[in-house]
């Protein structure tokens, strides 16, 4: 049992400890005029504003890296969308970012508008397969027209993230409380 609470630190320990380091914020346009039927790469970029790197390394959690992905890309009349996931994630590979360093990416790939003016919900997220970084979400105007354009890139830094350091601290409680582990027993027969 002690070699299980040990494990449980650790695990604790190191987890709360990489949750804590990571800091950023990211950018999209809020405003964009996108011609109807053509393929669409719409900008936003990260910057770390912590004080420890961001290493993506190969960008999927299955290989040991971080995985950088869209919670919301919704509200907005696109096809090719879904098909751009990999490639989108994809950027991320080797991006090593040292505090404020920026990096700039495509907010999906590609993508074609297929009309109507709208308004697109974004949020961007990062996840270690464990942790979870979020960023608050973005609301975007867009309208159709004969060029495309975007505004100047909005910031917003991630959403707090709660500590899970801390379910494993209240576990370990509970599991003394409840008597998982042994007791002293006061008496004759105590053990």
């Amino acid at each position: 049992m002690a070699k299980l609470l040990a494990g449980v630190l650790v695990l604790t320990l190191s987890s709360t400890a990489y949750a804590n380091t990571i800091s950023f914020t990211v950018g999209v346009p809020l405003e964009m005029t996108l011609v109807v039927g053509l393929p669409t790469y719409i900008p936003a970029a990260i910057i770390n504003t912590g004080d420890a790197p961001i290493d993506f390394g190969c960008a999927y959690v299955s290989c040991g890296g971080l995985q950088a992905f869209t919670a919301g890309f919704s509200g907005i009349p696109l096809s090719g969308g879904a098909s751009g996931i990999a490639a989108y994630r994809d950027q991320f590979i080797g991006v090593y970012l040292e505090p404020n360093e920026r990096f700039d990416f495509y907010a999906g790939l590609p993508a074609t508008f297929l009309g109507g003016n709208t308004l697109l919900t974004y949020s961007f997220d990062i996840t270690d397969g464990v942790n979870t970084w979020e960023t608050t979400t973005f609301f975007a105007t867009v309208t159709a027209g004969a060029q495309t354009a975007f505004s100047a890139l909005t910031f917003q830094g991630r959403r707090p993230v709660p500590d899970h350091g801390s379910a494993w601290w209240i576990a370990g409680a509970l599991l003394l409380a409840h008597g998982i582990l042994p007791r002293r027993r006061a008496g004759p027969d105590a053990t």
